[in-house]
């Protein structure tokens, strides 16, 4: 198995799921009793799993 079908793969099967699952949450996320600054926090960390989501600016003005 070369290098690159070892990524697809161990991409498909062990980090796919995780980021579905942290895109679910994300888009999910409201506030509730954090503070500002937690909130924003939480926000920043899942920039990570949800790049395409950053970009769109008015989206994260709707959202959050």
């Amino acid at each position: 198995m070369s290098w690159d079908e070892f990524e697809c793969r161990f991409y498909d099967h062990s980090l796919l799921p995780l980021r579905k699952v942290n895109i679910m949450e994300f888009l999910e996320s409201e506030q509730g009793d954090m503070s500002v600054a937690d909130y924003s926090a939480k926000f920043n960390e899942f920039g990570w799993f949800v790049p395409s989501v950053f970009i769109d600016e008015l989206l994260e003005d709707v959202k959050f």
